[in-house]
């Protein structure tokens, strides 16, 4: 069964996959979300301290030109990974 920081994991993985398809930096995104830069390193490599609300989702999505479901699309992770 998949725990949640596994969840967590996944979801930092695709994040750091669309940021960097759009070629983007971590400071770049983060000024583009107004958020840290620290905090989107945070998501791209949970340790269980920080989660992303779905306003933040929505966000990054949006910075991101992609919907919140390819950020929660961990089947293709899956398939990668086997």
């Amino acid at each position: 069964m998949i725990t949640y920081l596994e969840y967590h994991k996944r979801l930092g993985e695709n994040i750091k996959k669309y940021r960097k398809a759009k070629g983007l930096t971590q400071d770049k995104l983060a000024e583009l979300t107004s958020f840290h830069r620290v905090f989107i390193a945070q998501l791209e490599k949970p340790d269980g301290r920080r989660s992303a609300t779905l306003e933040t989702l929505f966000i990054l999505a949006e910075c991101l030109d992609v919907q919140i479901k390819d950020l929660l699309d961990f089947e293709s992770l899956d398939c990668k990974k086997n």
